[in-house]
């Protein structure tokens, strides 16, 4: 049994979501697979083109490098585009947790950057993918020309009954009734526009079929990394 997925039937489904998710996207675009020392990572690259700056983009938890797919068509006419699977998600990467409170993540994402030789590193990271960006910047900003955070994971305190109220519980609830309403309420708490239908069904699977690490990630607000870097 797998750590992430929920058996075979639970993988399958997944990904067949997030490949119709990705036919949404008139994009061209290849998976490649990369060998780190913290599991094998599945990267959906667009064709590399040497006038551009390449720019990674870094999906949030519970996610993959599909979801992303809807910045893809406007992205790639002026970056070539890295999309990696995080390893530990819901994707093709290694199905393992990566610890949250070392470097593993930093670690892990800066051997997937000098895998590809990139003199300047652009960043696009949403949520977990921005707290990997993070602690990557921790250990190596030297290459960092520019990075955009949207809500970073452990960049502020969460507020603990806020946290329990809004997303916790009603996963809880979810997960053993198996009611709609619950999903509907967390969804309204953690999107700010309605998604559509194919990422809900998306993100409902996912929180049904799926095991999350719920292990607390090392804050990084005080010593916040971006500031040492260019």
């Amino acid at each position: 049994m797998g750590v992430i997925f929920k058996g075979e039937n639970s993988i399958s489904i997944i990904r067949n979501l997030s490949e119709q998710i990705l036919q949404d996207s008139d994009c061209e675009y290849k998976k490649i697979s990369i060998t780190t020392s913290l599991g094998e990572t599945s990267i959906l690259q667009t064709p590399p083109d040497p006038t551009k700056q390449s720019l990674f983009i870094m999906h949030g938890g519970s996610g993959n490098a599909a979801i992303t797919g809807w910045l893809f068509d406007s992205l790639s006419k002026k970056y070539n585009l890295i999309i990696p699977d995080i390893v530990g998600g819901p994707g093709s990467s290694a199905e393992k947790f990566l610890s949250p409170n070392s470097d593993e993540y930093g670690v892990w994402f800066k051997e997937l950057i000098q895998t590809f030789e990139i003199e300047e590193v652009n960043i696009l990271a949403i949520s977990q993918g921005a707290y990997t960006a993070l602690r990557y910047i921790e250990l190596d900003n030297v290459k960092l020309n520019k990075i955009v955070l949207y809500v970073p994971a452990a960049f502020i305190k969460p507020r603990l009954l806020s946290s329990t109220f809004k997303f916790m519980l009603p996963l809880i609830k979810f997960r053993i009734f198996k009611f709609n309403f619950f999903y509907s309420y967390i969804e309204r708490n953690i999107f700010s526009e309605k998604p559509n239908e194919l990422i809900s069904s998306f993100f409902k699977t996912v929180f049904m079929r799926t095991r999350f690490d719920m292990r607390q990630p090392k804050m990084i607000m005080d010593k916040c990394p971006i500031r040492d870097s260019k």
